[in-house]
């Protein structure tokens, strides 16, 4: 299957097959597990992750990314047949470690409980850190380690 390509294709835990070329492979109904969990931290839109598994029941996709730049897509409203399964937050740019956080606390965790996934895969773009000279996201490195820890014991707790 052919799909858009993300910025990092190779980043993304979730997608198997030639990234290189943009083409994943589409896992068969006995190799699909239900209840997995993608979370893309980056200051780009996951579509090519998010096109992959639009149609998957079995498999929830949150993005938060910054509006407004490559590839410009990733509104709220996308894919409606798959609300509260995939769940996009386009942010505006200089959003920070305090706007992660409160999207940490009351849309993922929400979310990934309400899911209960058997595994949480994550695809952490570190074009959102602060030093980086193509997007204004503004994490820090203490904001990448508490999220990882955040995520670890939810994985936990859950998985």
């Amino acid at each position: 299957m052919k799909l858009p390509r993300d910025t990092n294709p190779a980043g993304n835990a979730e997608v198997a097959g030639d990234s290189g070329q943009g083409r994943v492979r589409e896992p068969s109904r006995q190799q699909a597990r239900p209840g997995h969990s993608r979370t893309a931290g980056d200051a780009h839109h996951g579509n090519g992750t998010q096109a992959a598994f639009l149609n998957e029941g079995a498999i929830g996709f949150i993005s938060t990314h910054q509006w407004g730049i490559y590839p410009g897509t990733g509104w709220i409203e996308d894919a409606p047949h798959a609300k509260g399964r995939i769940v996009n937050v386009p942010l505006p740019a200089y959003a920070g470690d305090q706007s992660f956080a409160r999207i940490a606390d009351e849309i993922i965790q929400p979310m990934v409980e309400a899911f209960r996934p058997e595994m949480i895969l994550v695809s952490a773009g570190f074009d959102a850190h602060w030093r980086d000279p193509l997007a204004h996201m503004q994490l820090t490195m203490p904001w990448y380690a508490e999220t990882s820890v955040q995520l670890l014991a939810l994985a936990e707790e859950l998985c």
